[in-house]
């Protein structure tokens, strides 16, 4: 079974075509060479998105050389949402671009009503906000907008929402005010609007105070981010199933099939480090100035998890921080585990609340959740640090170098990839028809047998 999830997810997300164009895809024909799936399979892949990924990469890169240029806050906020706007505009549904418009227009009333209310109704008036939008969202999916439109925009949508969301913490709970001129470049900022990632506001005024001048690193940092981008989308498209082949057992077959997903999901992430180097941002943590680097996603660490808290922190680094800062930090005080779920609950309802996508986020959130209490009690009971972060100044009597502690650790990492497989095959584009049950009955409900061994020991 071969799929395009790759194209899967730009339908979903950020599809601005109707056709991206007819290509081959690799379907496990033993006959078939490694440079036959490069020629067939990897290059028609690549060939198929350059459109999209030219208009990214030019429009920003234009930004960013625009905007040394940008003296007042004024110009740079124009230019922002006015780029962001000629993204926008290669939606070809006349009622996608509306809805923007309406979303756009009707947040930025929620923000500036909030400047008019009184201390004491400030926080209701938050919390009544961030719920409307969520609310909305979901609303328009389901009864307001037909679902091949919505699929063009709910990327831009989601966005969208998690800026006015983060904002909503700004004016409400800080007591700050914004300009119509900020709300537009920001929320419509042409770096992150289409494949995200979300910043805060202050990341994204900080790009005009610090105006970075562009060099040959700045080229590099765009190719470096590009080039790993495509390659991911040839592995996902492609290299996946040429590696473990449709004869391959049942456990081989989840993999693979999750392993597609999650390279899928690394050259979305991938291409939005692209777009957001280009028009100048940077990790404002790199030590090295001359550097341009902003990560996202961590591969590596997905892929060879310690822990699925790992996971869930590296998969996507800014929706973590701001499900944390929005989402789980104010919900903290009903207790841990109701923090996480509604933290992962909500993070379902941005993504549309897609009964399978719901699924595999409430799923992480209380597998990851039982996992790390049972760590946490199995490192009390025996004194061993088996925690899923190291010790800062360990005391236990088992410590992170013995081998027992090694063994448990490695155990623990596999149980996580055990549980990416099991969790990755529902997310498959093309087994819709396949229900949720079938598949994982087919990988014998294991990553609920693992679950419920982490239960009894909690219990």
């Amino acid at each position: 079974m071969q799929y395009n999830i790759i194209m899967h997810l730009i339908q979903m997300y950020f599809s601005f075509y109707e056709d991206y164009g007819d290509y081959e895809v690799y379907q496990g024909n033993d006959e078939i060479y490694f440079f036959d799936v490069w020629r067939y399979c990897g290059l028609l892949s690549v060939q198929s998105i350059l459109p999209l990924v030219i208009k990214l990469l030019v429009s920003n890169a234009i930004f960013g050389i625009i905007l040394p240029n940008c003296k007042s806050e004024s110009c740079f906020h124009l230019v922002s949402g006015g780029v962001g706007v000629y993204l926008i505009s290669e939606v070809k549904s006349f009622e996608g671009k509306y809805i923007i418009v309406i979303y756009f227009l009707i947040s930025y009333f929620v923000l500036l009503s909030s400047q008019y209310v009184g201390d004491g109704n400030r926080k209701r008036l938050g919390i009544f906000a961030k719920l409307a939008l969520i609310g909305s969202l979901i609303f328009s999916e389901y009864l307001l907008i037909d679902p091949a439109i919505f699929l063009q925009i709910r990327g831009i949508l989601m966005v969208l929402i998690m800026k006015v969301l983060s904002l909503v913490d700004e004016t409400v709970e800080r007591k700050t005010s914004i300009g119509i001129l900020q709300y537009f470049g920001y929320s419509l900022c042409c770096a992150n609007i289409l494949f995200g990632p979300w910043i805060t506001f202050r990341e994204y005024l900080g790009i005009h105070s610090t105006r970075r001048r562009k060099d040959i690193f700045w080229i590099l940092g765009i190719c470096k981010s590009l080039i790993l981008a495509l390659l991911c989308l040839t592995v996902s498209n492609c290299w996946s199933t040429y590696l473990i082949p449709d004869e391959s057992n049942r456990w081989l077959l989840a993999y693979r099939d999750a392993l597609a997903f999650r390279y899928s999901h690394y050259f979305v992430s991938y291409m939005a480090e692209s777009g957001m180097i280009a028009a100048g941002f940077k990790n404002p943590t790199l030590k090295d100035g001359s550097i341009w680097s902003y990560t996202i996603v961590s591969p590596m660490e997905v892929e060879f998890p310690t822990s699925l808290s790992v996971v869930v922190t590296k998969w996507n680094g800014p929706m973590h921080l701001f499900l944390k800062n929005s989402i789980y930090q104010p919900t903290k005080r009903y207790g841990q585990f109701a923090a996480i779920m509604a933290t992962f609950l909500i993070s379902s309802f941005l993504h549309g609340l897609e009964v399978k996508v719901s699924v595999v986020l409430l799923s992480l959130g209380l597998f990851s959740y039982l996992q790390a209490k049972a760590r946490t009690i199995l490192s009390s009971g025996f004194s061993a640090c088996v925690k899923i972060k190291s010790c800062k100044q360990c005391n236990h009597k088992y410590k992170r170098d013995h081998w027992a502690v090694k063994i448990s650790l490695i155990l623990f990492s596999f149980t996580s990839i055990i549980h990416l497989a099991y969790l990755g095959i529902l997310m498959d584009p093309q087994s819709n028809d396949i229900s949720i049950y079938e598949k994982w009955n087919n990988l014998y409900f294991i990553g609920h047998v693992i679950m419920f061994f982490n239960l009894i020991l909690i219990i």
